[in-house]
This record gives structure tokens, sequence and C-alpha cells, in this order.
């Protein structure tokens, strides 16, 4: 089942981390689930992440504020 809450993001710059997604998200509705996809032996960023949010308004907020935008942590 997909969720209507739930955003795949693309494209993140290797070095963003799940605190700069909690900030830049959190601004955007209440999240339910993120997840950062990470490299197993590496633990480093594969520059993808899934948010749900409670409602698709946050995602739809979210497309509208980061699309085409560079996500830069910390």
């Amino acid at each position: 089942m997909v969720h209507p809450g739930k955003l795949f993001m693309g494209g993140l710059n290797i070095e963003t981390d799940e605190k700069a997604l909690e900030g830049g998200c959190g601004k955007c509705g209440r999240r339910v689930e993120p997840l950062l996809t990470k490299d197993r032996e590496t633990n480093q960023s594969r520059g993808f992440a899934f948010v749900t949010f409670e409602s698709p308004a946050g995602v739809e907020r979210v497309i509208r504020i980061f699309n085409g935008k560079i996500w830069k942590s910390g």
C-alpha cells in the first residue's frame, strides 16, 4: 500500500544526514518516519531518502519549498 504522505527525496548530497533532513522536513509538517538510505559498508548516505508525513500536506509543502534547491547539511 502506498502512503499518501510518503515522499521520495533523490539527488541528496552524500553529506546530508538525518539531522539536516529532520530540520528541513520538520518545517513542512509532522513526520512519522524519516529514512535516510545509507551504504552498509561505509554508513555514508546513498543520496536519497524516504520521508513519511502524517498528511499529504507535508509532502506538498516539501515539494513547494525544496524542489530543485540544494539541500545543505548542518
